[in-house]
């Protein structure tokens, strides 16, 4: 069960470990609410960047694009999702690489599991959000509070509160990583099956 539904909310609970008053509403046009909306976004891209969250894996069987990157050398281009963090795993024990947000690889098919940016709140874990909520504290402190001791004490809290949930979500992500695999393999078969 997650601590927050929105943005506002995660913004308020950072603002309460503050010691600071709630914000009505993210976009509204006060100085609290523009100084976060303007940070909240890379907030979320970092935390969910930082950590293996198991709520942010996905598997997809990878659009080939239509033109060669190379054609003398076999390297085929493939998309990756709008969503796209962070690769996980590729199915293909040959070479890659990612440039521009396109796949680079000589492997005719490519299954990814990967990490996706996910900014909908209510599909993110209670450990996602207090991390999002303690990262986006750390961030507005200063500004906020003009209270060095304050701040440094947020960078703390997020700190500690990163390296307890790190192994833990390693362990989870890893029992949601063999469940994709599993997935993966059997999408790939169906799909070439058709």
């Amino acid at each position: 069960m997650s601590l927050a539904t929105t943005f506002t909310d995660v913004a308020n609970l950072a603002l309460k470990s503050l010691g600071s008053p709630p914000i009505q509403s993210i976009d509204a046009y006060d100085s609290h609410s523009q100084r976060i909306n303007g940070v909240i976004d890379e907030v979320v891209r970092q935390v969910q960047s930082e950590i293996s969250w198991p709520e942010l894996l996905n598997v997809q069987l990878l659009v080939k694009l239509p033109d060669n990157f190379n054609y003398s050398d076999s390297i085929y281009r493939y998309q990756l999702p709008e969503d796209f963090l962070s690769v996980v795993e590729i199915d293909s024990n040959r070479h890659w690489s990612i440039f521009d947000g396109v796949l680079l690889t000589t492997a005719e098919e490519v299954n990814l599991i990967y990490k996706a940016y996910n900014p909908d709140v209510t599909k993110w874990s209670a450990e996602m959000t207090e991390m999002v909520y303690k990262k986006l504290a750390s961030e507005i402190a200063m500004p906020t509070t003009q209270d060095l001791n304050l701040s440094q004490l947020s960078t703390q809290r997020f700190e500690i509160c990163r390296d307890r949930l790190l192994p833990q979500m390693k362990n989870r992500c890893r029992k949601e990583q063999e469940t994709l695999r599993r997935f993966s393999y059997l999408q790939v078969r169906d799909y070439t099956r058709k």
